[in-house]
């Protein structure tokens, strides 16, 4: 179940104490009401600059087990910062600073994003102060799921060896930072500005540029980091170079190759080009002061290639009495509920269900 919310006057309440929550309007999930808390100027002091975000329940803990109509279930949650159009996520559960935390009876993250860094990252909407926050519950459900008759499963059964073979996909994805003189100006050394998530092989992919490098061995340079988002795989093996477009004498970066998972979800270059060759450079005083920056990224994709039947008759398989009726298991299932939050007119309306196995 996906709701939005709106986080209006930011500047204002960035500007408010430490601790101070903003808390927005509940919602029901597994009948219990939960409701969103933001802190624009940090959870506590020593997170003063961050934005945390939590998601808390009026009663029983986050963890809390349900029991449903479609069986034992448990709640979590992916919470994401939007773009400037409400659209496409920039921050999320992966590129969040500091790991899901508990607190209280709620679930969320004391350092979500850095607050110099939502604010050029194309995230806050001029127009009215106010960026878009999207928080999806999910709803892991545990339900039973009897055996078929042992008949059924009397088709044929021979499986012909594969072997992987790796092959390629390839794409390329522009960033532009406006105004880079200014971006530098306003961002420390360790702190950069994140592009929009794009899709690719099955993943959501970043790009993360730091003005002023990322580390203080980098500081005169400018580091590029491309960074895997949420993906169907568990690992993800790219190729991939930068190349920082119309800077005469920056030329192209090499190809890097890493393989992406959960506790290696990002790398790059930290010496991508001279911060002394953007401010010499003839495109960055004539082009509006835009720093534009192309990823060209492969992916390695592991296919499966079929080898001819070996002439040996198939292994001969041994079916079970026709009593597979009598047994059940417990088969481990999530259920995602996915669709907006409903006004008054709308609220009868059924939300789109997807239950995966």
């Amino acid at each position: 179940m996906t709701y939005l919310f709106t986080v209006p006057e930011y500047s204002k309440w960035a500007r408010t104490p430490a601790r101070t929550a903003l808390n927005f309007d509940p919602f029901f999930v597994c009948g219990q009401l939960h409701h969103l808390n933001v802190y624009p100027a940090g959870f506590d002091e020593e997170s003063a600059e961050f934005v945390a975000v939590f998601l808390v329940p009026r009663h029983d803990p986050f963890d809390h087990i349900y029991n449903t109509k479609e069986g034992l279930c448990r709640l979590r949650i992916s919470i994401e910062i939007l773009d400037e159009s409400g659209e496409r996520s920039v921050f999320d559960n992966h590129t969040a600073r500091s790991g899901q935390t508990v607190w209280g009876n709620g679930r969320g993250y004391v350092r979500f994003v850095k607050r110099s860094e939502l604010e050029w990252s194309s995230c806050i909407r001029r127009r009215d102060d106010s960026f878009t926050i999207r928080c999806t519950v999910f709803i892991d459900v545990e339900v039973v799921v009897r055996k078929l008759p042992a008949k059924v499963f009397l088709a044929e059964q021979i499986v012909q060896a594969s072997k992987p073979v790796a092959g390629t996909i390839g794409t390329s994805y522009t960033m532009t930072i406006g105004f880079f003189s200014n971006v530098r100006a306003a961002l420390r050394t360790g702190e950069c500005v994140h592009s929009r998530q794009f899709s690719f092989g099955g993943g959501s992919w970043y790009l993360k540029v730091y003005p002023n490098g990322y580390c203080e061995a980098s500081r005169d340079w400018v580091s590029v980091i491309l960074g895997r988002g949420r993906s169907g795989e568990t690992e993800t093996t790219a190729e991939f170079r930068f190349e920082v477009i119309g800077v005469v004498g920056a030329g192209e970066g090499e190809w890097l190759r890493h393989m992406f998972d959960h506790d290696n979800p990002a790398h790059g270059s930290r010496c991508l080009v001279k911060s002394s060759d953007l401010t010499q450079a003839e495109h960055m005083a004539t082009d509006n002061d835009r720093l534009v920056i192309r990823c060209h990224l492969r992916l390695i994709k592991k296919t499966t290639t079929r080898l001819p039947p070996t002439t040996e008759p198939p292994t001969a398989i041994a079916v079970p009495p026709s009593d597979g009726l009598k047994h059940h298991h417990k088969v481990p299932a999530r259920l995602e509920i996915v669709g907006k939050r409903m006004d008054e007119e709308t609220r009868d309306a059924a939300p789109l269900v997807s239950l995966r196995y």
